[in-house]
């Protein structure tokens, strides 16, 4: 019991040192390479802003949806110019899953 509480303190201790570390990685990476500028033309239902946009008198906030039919019409009747977009990395939340439970299938092979 012993040993697994000194195993469980290092392993706390460890990740509580990592974290911030890999948070502005994590944070540098999507600020430098997974922002685009995007015409208006090209935009669709659900992509991401970047920042809050206005347009006229209007403000379109970014959101987890995304952009929705409403605010992309308005912004492609009134709106004239480029829109920073975020764009995302596909089915990483699927291989995140994957991973997880591999090592768990691995871990319960071990003991």
């Amino acid at each position: 019991m012993f040993l697994l509480k000194v195993y469980l303190g290092a392993m706390l201790s460890f990740l509580g040192i990592i974290a911030p570390i890999l948070l502005m990685y994590a944070k540098a990476v999507e600020n430098s390479c997974m922002m685009k500028l995007v015409r208006v033309n090209d935009l669709t239902i659900g992509d991401w802003l970047a920042r809050t946009l206005r347009v006229g008198k209007r403000k379109i906030l970014p959101n987890w949806e995304g952009l929705s039919e409403k605010e992309l019409a308005l912004i492609q009747k009134k709106y004239h110019g480029r829109v920073l977009v975020k764009q995302g990395v596909p089915f990483v939340p699927v291989f995140f899953i994957a991973l997880i439970v591999l090592l768990l299938l691995v871990y319960n092979k071990l003991i």
